[in-house]
């Protein structure tokens, strides 16, 4: 019986001691400290995504962008792209373009830049980065409103501003293949101003003061849907919702921001007295509606519920966004900031908006 107490006794000591040491070791952990001048953003709990948003481990880390070398970003007030080394955070390349660019997009595979060119010789040109040389020049009858190129399809896309014409090009074989007009009905053009891609080979555009939004189905015929949304005077951005199912779309002048339904065109969701909203996205694994206001304050909002989860203001980095971008699986948020005149390419973090990159290109 006494050695039976003993080691009941003993037993409860060692556990004793166990249960402090790890309470200790939990104490020592630093926490990140979020900046004073900051509101926290909140997040709701995470949904799984699904389509081209999907990924077999949810592993936000290390998704994008690709571990090449070298990335590339027009700064369209001086009409240059600039070639940026990844590995060291500075400029390596300054490419200025005589014809104004309305927009690129960068193939890390190949090495290659498609250039959106505006008047007088609207197109589509493609340059490679590794001989410093154009590959070859497309011109075309309008000003080109976006450009969008599928890594997975292998093909680009290319939105017209004013005939409302969204064209297919196979960078293999290095040619138009589909030319689709982009109308209500068959009718109205529907004029485009952004082209963003969606889940499951979903395409979307914002169509300015026509007020609504096109919903493009590039694995199904090129299948077309525009929901009008009669709340609107325009809309200027768009982004789907994570399901593919809906869109998120600002009204910048009027100050509104809108969730609509594809299929019924109900609009789920409003929030109006918005200051200047624009680029308008969506950070997929917290569901989370980013978009930013004013001149540097970007807002955070519930996708559900349209209910304000935070907001940051970045003016120590600059004195105005030129640019939001989050890419689909991203852990990160790809900003263009004006300071003093010079432009500055930035990455930040989505969880606590600290700055991953800072790029000044000139």
């Amino acid at each position: 019986m006494k050695i039976t107490g003993i080691r009941e006794r003993l037993f409860l000591s060692i556990s004793l001691l166990v249960a402090v040491a790890l309470a200790l070791s939990c104490s020592g952990k630093e926490e990140s400290k979020e900046p004073a001048n900051r509101t926290t953003p909140t997040t709701t709990a995470s949904k799984p995504a699904t389509g081209a948003f999907a990924d077999s481990t949810l592993d936000r880390l290390n998704q994008l962008p690709p571990k090449y070398d070298s990335y590339y970003v027009l700064d369209r007030r001086s009409n240059t792209i600039f070639g940026i080394d990844l590995n060291t955070n500075k400029v390596a390349a300054r490419l200025l373009r005589e014809t104004p660019l309305v927009a690129i997009q960068y193939d890390p595979a190949r090495n290659w830049i498609y250039e959106a060119t505006g008047k007088p010789q609207p197109g589509i040109a493609i340059f490679d980065a590794a001989t410093g040389r154009y590959l070859q020049k497309f011109v075309q009858p309008d000003v080109p409103a976006g450009v969008l190129y599928n890594p997975v399809q292998q093909r680009l896309y290319v939105a017209s501003e004013d005939s409302s014409v969204l064209r297919v090009f196979l960078p293999d074989s290095m040619k138009f293949i589909l030319n689709i007009g982009l109308n209500i009905q068959n009718m109205t053009p529907i004029n485009p101003t952004t082209l963003m891609p969606g889940p499951a080979g979903k395409m979307i555009t914002a169509n300015g003061k026509h007020g609504s939004v096109t919903e493009i189905f590039t694995e199904n015929n090129f299948m077309l849907q525009t929901i009008v949304i009669h709340q609107a005077f325009a809309i200027d951005y768009a982004y789907f919702s994570y399901d593919g199912n809906s869109s998120f779309g600002c009204d910048t002048e009027h100050g509104s921001l809108y969730r609509v339904e594809f299929g019924t065109g109900k609009v789920l969701g409003e929030k109006h007295e918005l200051k200047r909203p624009r680029f308008v996205q969506l950070e997929i694994a917290s569901n989370t509606v980013v978009v930013a206001v004013g001149k540097t304050e970007v807002l955070m909002l519930n996708a559900d519920t349209f209910r304000e989860t935070g907001k940051v203001d970045l003016a120590e980095y600059g004195e105005e966004i030129l640019s939001l971008e989050i890419p689909p699986k991203a852990n990160y948020a790809e900003v263009l900031m004006d300071y003093k005149g010079v432009t500055r390419w930035l990455r930040f973090d989505v969880q606590n908006w600290e700055p991953l990159r800072l790029v000044e290109l000139y």
